[in-house]
């Protein structure tokens, strides 16, 4: 069976699909250097669209809808139709609205904003973060909106779907909302920049998120794998922000789940038993080039063998506020697992500034 991992980043599944014996080939942006220690092959998204008859099987992440729309094999996940849907924003607000699933107030024109709220403009359609800025005024951009920024913590959580039913897998908080955070990764506006796997949770948030996530599949057909991304207050209630139907960064955290490996759930649409995780938390950190950008050592494959993952070829240029590798920790506490990541992050950039100056 030969498997096509497509997507903007897609190292996580297609390395977890090649340690586990699938022949895998990777249309990703990066082609860092785990994917060519393991002799995985690396393509672009064009290519991919071009050689898409020569694989059986898809698993895709963000930017692969073109794919999806015409791979002819089997597509793990969901269907280009759901997602089709999905990319329907006004009606996602309104079927949200419908069944009682909060969101932050949200409109799509700026002659109906509120006198002195803070608004962020987002544009679903990108991924990552990368389409959130804040809100300047103007006319609004086609597929964008404007949303209330509130004061709360952003979240993420993971489930598995399949014949209308839901399994939560995890909930993870993200990082970068935090300006300490954001500051010590480098991580331009919102870009994406991690999260944390947290084993214990309150009961009635767990139910509440389960509901959401059930209620999301019958509605749209959810399978395998998906994400929802949400922020919470003081009052413990989940305001929903968007939908992930596909591959997300978060789900290779999963794997410290005893037995338990997403790609492998994904590609071969079924969830085996599932068990706690092992410890109280286990995260990772997406750390970005500094203003002045990187010039990647000679050594930097040695960054593997520390635990690192997304790692470039010796002598590649970073460019500033780009993604430059991703360490990992895992911890009793959530406040230990974030102390562990940030400590990471200094030492890489401390080395590298150490490489610089010789």
């Amino acid at each position: 069976m030969r498997v096509l991992v497509a997507g903007w980043s897609v190292r996580s599944p297609a390395c977890s699909l090649h340690d586990a014996g699938y022949h895998v080939t990777a249309a990703d942006a990066y082609g860092d250097a785990d994917l060519k220690i393991r002799g995985i092959p690396v393509i672009s998204l064009n290519e991919a669209l071009q050689q898409r008859a020569h694989y059986d099987v898809l698993l895709y992440g963000s930017n692969a809808e073109a794919l999806v729309e015409s791979f002819p094999g089997k597509i793990s996940g969901n269907s280009a139709d759901t997602l089709r849907r999905l990319a329907d924003i006004r009606a996602w607000f309104d079927f949200l609205d419908c069944a009682g699933i909060g969101f932050p107030p949200t409109w799509f024109s700026a002659a109906e904003l509120p006198d002195h709220v803070q608004i962020l403009e987002k544009n679903p359609s990108r991924h990552g973060g990368t389409g959130v800025r804040p809100w300047t005024g103007g006319k609004i951009p086609r597929g964008s909106i404007l949303q209330e920024k509130q004061e709360a913590q952003s979240f993420s959580a993971s489930f598995f779907a399949s014949e209308g039913e839901v399994t939560l897998l995890g909930v993870t908080e993200q990082l970068g909302f935090d300006r300490k955070i954001s500051e010590t990764l480098h991580v331009p506006g919102y870009a994406y920049c991690g999260n944390i796997l947290l084993r214990d949770w309150n009961e009635e948030l767990l139910a509440r998120l389960t509901s959401i996530a059930r209620c999301l599949t019958r509605e749209y057909h959810l399978v395998g794998l998906n994400g929802i991304d949400f922020i919470m207050g003081e009052d413990c209630e989940p305001l929903l922000l968007e939908i992930n139907p596909r591959w997300c960064g978060s789900f290779e955290l999963l794997e410290r789940i005893p037995g338990f490996l997403p790609a492998i759930a994904q590609i071969e649409g079924q969830l085996p038993p599932v068990t706690d995780l092992p410890v109280g938390a286990v995260g990772k950190a997406v750390l970005y080039a500094p203003d002045s950008g990187v010039h990647v050592p000679s050594n930097s494959l040695e960054w593997l063998q520390d635990g690192m993952a997304d790692v470039p070829m010796p002598g590649e240029i970073i460019k500033p506020q780009h993604p430059l590798c991703t360490v990992f920790a895992e911890a009793d506490t959530r406040d230990a697992c974030l102390n562990a990541l940030l400590v990471k992050a200094d030492l890489l950039y401390e080395r590298l500034e150490k490489n610089h100056a010789c």
